[in-house]
């Protein structure tokens, strides 16, 4: 930027920068980091109405703000641009979830992931995981987390996890555990995760 001020990428790479400094926790002010990024990301687009990075970033700074229209409307100009941005079908899904269009919203992540299958950014458990940890005082985090390790099969992984919920909420149902679930069947996965993980 100081060599081209007027080099939009710069301008939203430095807003994915500070998007990540408030996403993982590096900082005791993420709305300042968030804020920042959107300052950035329009920056980038009063230079570069096209640049594909800067509409995906105003996105997740939308869905950040618990916007998920206007996120949608900014990540649906992304994939105008180009639809094969595994990163932009991935934010578009996040945003589809919060509206609780769920179907649309798995059909835009599995596409996410067979753009591009190292798309961790979006991967449950290192969502979960982040989570757990800028969030410790939240123990259904945990639970999820213990039932998606031990989807996974990840078995040590889920005992662990478990044994610090069980700390933490000595009674604990499974069953009304995520009753608020739509669909039958998403609750059935969610309970049979936990059950492998101990926590019945």
């Amino acid at each position: 930027m100081q060599l081209d001020p007027n080099y939009a990428a710069a301008h939203a790479g430095l807003g994915l920068a500070f998007w990540d400094v408030a996403q993982l926790g590096w900082t005791e002010f993420p709305d300042d980091a968030i804020a920042r990024a959107e300052e950035l990301a329009r920056k980038a687009l009063t230079i570069d109405p096209e640049n594909l990075d800067a509409h995906r970033l105003l996105a997740r700074v939308n869905s950040a703000r618990f916007k998920p229209h206007v996120a949608l409307i900014q990540v649906d100009r992304a994939l105008a641009l180009n639809s094969s941005d595994s990163e932009s079908q991935a934010t578009r899904g996040e945003a589809l979830l919060w509206l609780g269009r769920v179907d649309e919203a798995i059909t835009a992540l599995e596409t996410a992931f067979a753009l591009n299958p190292n798309q961790s950014e979006h991967d449950v458990v290192r969502f979960l995981e982040r989570e757990a940890l800028r969030n410790p005082s939240i123990v259904f985090i945990q639970v999820v987390l213990a039932a998606a390790y031990a989807q996974l099969g990840r078995a040590d992984d889920a005992q662990r996890v478990a044994d610090l919920v069980r700390r933490r909420l000595p009674v604990f149902d499974p069953q009304i555990f995520g009753s608020r679930f739509q669909s039958p069947a998403d609750h059935r996965y969610l309970v049979e995760g936990l059950r492998k993980a101990g926590l019945t």
